[in-house]
This record gives structure tokens, C-alpha cells and sequence, in this order.
């Protein structure tokens, strides 16, 4: 009986796998003969580094230069962009072309197709990883609704319009945790790492998860980010050796263009009540933990590291942070919040019994239901020049004030159960 279900399920994520290279490869010519025929098309997010990077390998320019800009605004306005608009500047470390770099070198039309099939491939992965990593094994009906759910979601559909590369980070952080969770020390800091090109989605995840890993012990988590951050740096100082000081310069002409206020200066209308809210939710870790180690039976520094490798306890660590990063994150849009499924799903992990599975339903097609109601309501048409704006305003703060507020609940709640005790 037990050869039999185990051949059936070979069978069935056999029969998974062809169809998913299947749809992939249709769905790779579709994007290709489409990208052909319309040369002017441009993936919006993609097209910036893929210029500045292909300039810099292939023409040896300095990708942040004006040179480089120039030409990008006029690719995309025709024209030189105007101070008011967004001026499509290359802003990313130069780190990103590990990720960005062998796109740089192919044809437009080719390299978006491919960066296409990149970004759903990772949505699948982050999907697959994302529940195994937080620890919820949702039933089958329920995997469905989440991947339609996750799919027809306002945040994600565009994550996907745009091309945004935040879909391969928020991957590389559910890989990350998944790796710490299994023990898989190596994986787990090269995928840390990898996911600092984007840093204003991981500036509290990625050095949250590697004093986890310190304070545990895990030295290998430390050695492999190391080496994989240092040729992170040394790779594309091979075309450029100060790269980082021209960053840096980018970042502060970046912040001067940009409008995206984080959702929590957005609900406080102050930046000063913003600041303390925000670091009142970056110790709030450290209130968790004391209540938690009041529970043990004995206060040692033994009993203070074992709090934090309980599974509950570092699953809603990471929840945390990743959650509390969205709501703070300066210049950071709605297209970057596929990450937030994961402290989502661990969320969904408390929900264990029958009636909770339906309550997950519920608020799963809820949250896409409310989310495209306030876009169709509350959203100008997409032509109009307060477009970007109202959708910044509106949409961005929904997903980190519902989970940041879930999780500061579940912390204070009394019958939470990784307040066990700790032995």
C-alpha cells in the first residue's frame, strides 16, 4: 500500500512537472514573438538595469552615469524626463548584476521573455517553499485558493506587469528560511546574500536572520553569506572598482525624485511619530522575548539562546521583521509585497483546525476582494498624472497594517503556544 501511494505521488508531480515546463515553454514563444513584433515595448522595471548593465559590459560606460540615463529616458519618453516624473535612473547596487547581468548581453525582446519566465518561475518556487519554511500544511482545495489567490492579487499582478525583481527576492528570502529551517546551513546564506540587491525589502530580514543563525550557532550561515556578499562587491568592481560611492550618489538623487512614503508616515502624517512607532516595532522582538523567557523555568543565557530556536518563536521573529520592514521601508511600492505571503502564511500556520481552513479561505479571497474594490473605487484612470500617487496611497498600506497588526495580536495573546515553556 505504501509503494502503491508512493508511486502514484512520482506519478502525479511527474505528470506536474511536464506540464509546468509545457506551460512555460508555450508561454516563453508566446512572449517572444509578442516582444518581437512590438519593438518598442519595454518591461518597465527590467528595462533600467538592463540597459545601464548592458552598457557597462558591453561598452564599458559607467552604468550610473548621465550618458546612461539619457539614453533610458529617451528609449522610454522619447524625450528627456521631466523633474516631476519618475527619471527611470539606474538605482540598484551594481551587486544586482548576478541576478540582472546575463540578460544584459542578449537582445531586448529575448531578454524580456526570459526575465518573464524567471519571474513566474520564482512565483511558483516562492509558493512552494513559502508554507514549508513557516510550517503550515495547508489541505489540497485550500494550496488551490491560495495560488489563485496569490496570483489574481492586485500587488502581485503588478509585481508581474512590471517586471519587478522583488518576486526573485521575496523567493530568495522563502529559500533562505526554508534552508535555516531544514538545517541546510550553506543555501541559507548565499540566498541571504543574493537577496541584498534589493535592499530596501530585506534591510531587517537579512541581518535578523543571521544573528538568529550567530546566536544559534549556525557558523556555516555566516561563512556562506560572507563569501557570496564579497563576490557580490568584487564581481562588477571588475568594470567599475568604486561602484559603491556612485551608488551611494544615485541613491541621494533617487531620494529626491521619489514620493513613496512609507505606510507608516502615510497613516501618522508625521515623520517624527513615524520614527517612534518604528522603533518602538523593532524592539517589540526584544518585549516578546522577555515575556517568553519569564515562562522558563530557569534564567540562564542557556535558556535566553533556546527562546529563539524554538520553530514559533523564530518563524514569527522573521514574520516579524519582514511585516514591520514593509510598513518603514522608504521608497518602496505595492509591487513589492509578494514577501509579505510569508508571514501571511505563518499566520495561517495558527489556524490548524477545520474551521480555521475555512477562515483562511475567507480572508484570503477577502484580501484580493477588498484590495481590487478600493483600486476600482478609490484609483483615477491609469493615464492620469495622480495615478502612481493615489495607488501608493491607498493600496500600499493594506497588507503590512492587516499582517503587522496580526502578528503584534498573536504576540499578545495569552494562549499563544510558542509561549511554552522552554526546558
Amino acid at each position: 500500500m505504501t509503494q502503491d501511494r508512493s508511486h502514484t505521488s512520482s506519478l502525479i508531480f511527474g505528470l506536474l512537472a511536464v506540464l509546468t515546463v509545457t506551460i512555460l515553454g508555450t508561454s516563453g514563444w508566446l512572449l517572444y514573438a509578442w516582444f518581437a513584433a512590438h519593438e518598442r515595448a519595454v518591461v518597465w522595471d527590467l528595462f533600467s538595469p538592463w540597459l545601464a548593465l548592458r552598457r557597462m559590459l558591453l561598452d564599458s560606460l559607467n552604468p550610473y552615469s548621465a550618458t546612461v540615463l539619457e539614453e533610458t529616458q529617451h528609449a522610454i519618453y522619447g524625450r528627456t524626463a521631466y523633474p516631476y516624473e519618475d527619471q527611470q535612473a539606474f538605482s540598484y547596487p551594481l551587486s544586482i548584476v548576478a541576478v540582472i547581468g546575463p540578460l544584459a548581453i542578449l537582445p531586448l525582446p529575448l531578454a524580456q521573455t526570459i526575465w518573464f519566465l524567471v519571474l513566474g518561475s520564482s512565483f511558483l518556487v516562492f509558493l512552494w517553499v513559502a508554507p514549508r519554511a513557516v510550517g503550515w500544511s495547508p489541505p489540497l482545495w485550500l494550496r488551490a485558493c491560495t495560488l489563485l489567490c496569490a496570483y489574481g492579487l492586485y500587488q502581485n499582478v503588478w509585481a508581474f506587469l512590471l517586471g519587478q525583481v522583488a518576486i526573485v527576492i521575496a523567493m530568495l528570502i522563502a529559500l533562505a528560511w526554508w534552508s535555516l529551517h531544514h538545517q541546510r546551513w550553506t543555501l541559507a546564506g548565499v540566498c541571504v546574500a543574493l537577496a541584498t540587491v534589493k535592499p530596501q525589502m530585506t534591510f531587517l530580514i537579512v541581518p535578523g536572520m543571521l544573528l538568529w543563525a550567530f546566536w544559534q550557532r549556525h557558523t556555516r550561515v555566516a561563512a556562506s553569506f560572507g563569501i557570496t556578499l564579497a563576490l557580490l562587491i568584487l564581481l562588477p568592481a571588475v568594470w567599475l572598482p568604486d561602484w559603491p560611492l556612485h551608488w551611494l550618489m544615485r541613491l541621494q538623487r533617487y531620494a529626491d525624485y521619489t514620493f513613496f512614503a512609507p505606510p507608516l508616515q502615510l497613516l501618522t502624517g508625521t515623520t517624527g511619530l513615524s520614527w517612534l512607532l518604528a522603533g518602538i516595532m523593532v524592539l517589540w522582538p526584544a518585549a516578546v522575548w522577555w515575556r517568553a523567557l519569564q515562562k522558563t523555568p530557569i534564567h540562564t543565557a542557556h535558556a535566553s539562546a533556546k527562546v529563539w530556536e524554538k520553530p514559533e518563536m523564530r518563524n514569527w521573529l522573521f514574520s516579524w521583521l519582514i511585516a514591520i520592514t514593509a510598513m518603514m521601508a522608504p521608497r518602496t511600492t505595492q509591487a513589492n509585497q509578494l514577501i509579505l505571503f510569508l508571514p501571511l502564511f505563518y499566520f495561517f500556520a495558527q489556524l490548524s483546525s477545520r474551521r480555521g481552513q475555512m477562515a483562511i479561505a475567507v480572508i484570503e479571497v477577502g484580501i484580493v476582494v477588498v484590495v481590487w474594490a478600493v483600486a476600482l473605487m478609490a484609483l483615477p484612470a491609469t493615464h492620469d498624472p495622480e495615478y502612481t500617487w493615489r495607488q501608493h496611497q491607498w493600496i500600499s498600506p493594506i497588507l503590512p497594517v492587516g499582517i503587522t497588526s496580526a502578528l503584534w495580536g498573536l504576540s499578545a495573546w495569552p494562549g499563544w503556544r510558542a509561549m511554552g515553556e522552554t526546558r
